[in-house]
């Protein structure tokens, strides 16, 4: 997302949380559980299927440990 993604967010009415941590399935998940997110959008990831399946993904991560929130999913832009 750019910041007119997010200022358009934020103008719907949508809370928008940048989250740190070093390890960001571990924060994003930290974070809904704490904060008792129902819905959540992820950018879809730019690595490759092949890294997808040595390392996996923070989306199957966070799906596994917050299985009651409404999950969305944008595509990648083209620039």
């Amino acid at each position: 997302f750019d910041d007119a993604d997010l200022e358009a967010a934020i103008a719907e009415g949508a809370t928008v949380v940048r989250v740190k941590a070093d390890k960001p399935a571990e924060g994003l998940i930290a974070f809904a559980q704490r904060e008792g997110v129902t819905h959540v959008i992820f950018g879809q990831s730019a690595r490759t299927r092949w890294e997808l399946l040595l390392r996996g993904s923070t989306l199957d991560r966070f799906l596994g440990a917050v299985p009651d929130a409404a999950v969305q999913v944008v595509p990648l832009g083209d620039g």
